[in-house]
């Protein structure tokens, strides 16, 4: 094994640095991909907009049939245990078809404590959307969305060399300037909400910041030219 290769092993790389960085430096920042999750919900609600139409004829057919079937929409167990006496029993079997399917689209739904409104319903606390909770996160800084694109790009920073459409420098990543206002970001930051802070830790930061980076690069590349 070469000193090369030892002096390396436990440094972290790849996504174990990235996330190193994003938890020392606070710059947890992710996208919420609002338009999937939309999207998902829509293709849930059209299910169980389906399963609703095909158990209301279901019923209405029991309701006009013969036997016992008239009673299926005035006693649960009549019509819970319809199969079990040879009814068929399909009207419970759709029944248990979109409880199955509330409960996934339901699963979309956060702790009631991310909505407030709902909260004072405990009834209501399965119905709580958890997508809902992730597009009330606030959404994460431009200024710092960048210098996170920067650090995981830039060789004298990160410089991790992902390869992988999510990250991937050259095209559109996760971090891409197309989805900044699809970003959310799990820090608050504290201390930068104050005016001064904030513009102390905003244009004066950062304006400091780009110029030790060209400081940091330029020393790179005098000391890569002294090599040759």
């Amino acid at each position: 094994m070469s000193l090369d290769s030892m002096s390396s092993m436990g440094e972290p790389t790849g996504y174990d640095k990235l996330s190193g960085y994003m938890v020392d430096d606070k710059y947890t920042i992710f996208r919420k991909f609002r338009l999937s999750a939309n999207r998902d919900l829509l293709y849930l609600q059209a299910e169980l907009a389906q399963l609703e139409g095909e158990f209301a004829a279901l019923s209405d057919r029991d309701r006009n049939g013969e036997g016992e079937q008239k009673l299926y929409d005035k006693n649960w167990y009549i019509l819970s245990t319809s199969e079990n006496r040879g009814r068929g029993g399909d009207q419970w079997k759709k029944a248990l078809q979109i409880r199955a399917k509330l409960r996934e689209y339901c699963s979309n739904l956060p702790p009631s404590a991310q909505n407030p409104t709902i909260a004072a319903n405990p009834l209501s606390d399965d119905c709580v959307s958890r997508y809902s909770a992730i597009i009330n996160l606030p959404q994460a800084r431009k200024r710092d969305a960048d210098m996170l694109k920067d650090w995981i790009s830039r060789p004298d920073l990160g410089g991790i060399a992902f390869s992988g459409d999510d990250l991937y420098p050259i095209g559109k990543s996760v971090y891409d300037d197309m989805y900044s206002e699809d970003l959310m970001s799990l820090n608050n930051r504290a201390g930068e909400n104050d005016p001064f802070t904030r513009f102390l830790a905003g244009p004066v930061f950062h304006t400091v910041e780009r110029l030790w980076r060209c400081f940091r690069v330029s020393q790179y590349n005098l000391n890569i030219g002294l090599c040759f």
